[in-house]
């Protein structure tokens, strides 16, 4: 085998949302990535697309621009809208890219990572190769909606999943790339709520588990997380009902999570900078790593 062929794929990959200087926030990264020399795959809803096209077609290589719904609102909620909505927003969002970037924007993200067998089977049937909504080893609990057990369960590996069950596999042709978690996800909001210490030990284990089995390390952040001056987190007033589970996750993490620009832009830096110290460690976009290593 190899050096390149022992190397560990590593997949940033950045949620885009429409929020105030978020113009800003995708110039600011695309500048720090390329400081850095790391690719990204930007997640992007088709309106916001609509709304800063200038700006995010000028997120050029090594950088790729993949899909994130149609609008990312409430509505947008993947496990329950009906086939017709679905395949209706899918084609909608799937057209603005592809005509705006003169290209299919391959992979997939839903909105909130809520995610449904019906989804899946209408992205194969759209033209993606790969979807990447699916928390492996992640508790619902820990999330925006604590019903979605179905991720504990998960494959860890890629898989083609189910038609009937996302989290499971099937013979759909779309690739399921699942974000890296172990209880916990890989994911900014995580990292700023745990504190370096624990994100490194985290990454650490991830890492081996990476090097062990055959699949990549896929880390979940955001572009403002990217910039010194990205939006304030205001920390509410501590409650002790917050540690209560209600539908939307435990609201503590909220509390642990509200920290301000600057811990976000340090502690993704961070992590970025002991990923590339790890001389196993090769950064690819979602089309990089779906062309090399899963065809």
């Amino acid at each position: 085998m190899t050096n390149e062929a022992q190397r560990i794929p590593t997949l940033l990959t950045l949620d885009v949302h429409d929020l105030p200087g978020i113009d800003r926030y995708i110039e600011r990264s695309a500048q720090v990535l390329s400081d850095m020399g790391i690719p990204a795959t930007y997640f992007v809803p088709a309106q916001i697309f609509e709304k800063y096209a200038t700006q995010i077609k000028n997120i050029r290589g090594p950088h790729q621009v993949a899909c994130h719904g149609l609008f990312h609102t409430g509505e947008e909620d993947y496990r329950g809208m009906p086939r017709a909505m679905q395949r209706d927003y899918i084609e909608r969002a799937t057209k603005i890219l592809s005509d705006g970037l003169g290209r299919h924007p391959g992979a997939f993200r839903t909105p909130g990572f809520r995610i449904s067998g019906t989804t899946l089977t209408l992205l194969a049937e759209c033209g993606y190769y790969a979807d990447v909504s699916v928390n492996s080893g992640r508790l619902g609990v820990t999330s925006t909606y604590k019903k979605e057990n179905g991720w504990f369960f998960a494959p860890r590996l890629p898989y083609h999943p189910d038609p009937l069950n996302p989290f499971r596999e099937g013979s759909l042709p779309i690739w399921e790339i699942p974000v890296s978690a172990i209880v916990l996800p890989f994911t900014s909001n995580a990292a700023v709520a745990l504190g370096w210490g624990l994100t490194k030990l985290l990454t650490a284990i991830l890492l081996e588990e990476c090097r062990v089995r055959p699949k990549p390390l896929v880390y979940m952040s955001h572009p403002e997380d990217l910039s010194e001056s990205g939006p304030e987190h205001r920390r509410p007033k501590f409650d002790i009902r917050m540690l209560i589970p209600t539908e939307r996750g435990i609201p503590f993490r909220h509390y642990l999570t509200a920290k301000g620009p600057e811990e976000f832009y340090r502690l993704n830096c961070e992590i970025l900078k002991y990923l590339q110290c790890k001389n196993a460690v090769e950064f690819l976009t979602l089309e990089e790593y779906v062309t090399r290593h899963l065809q």
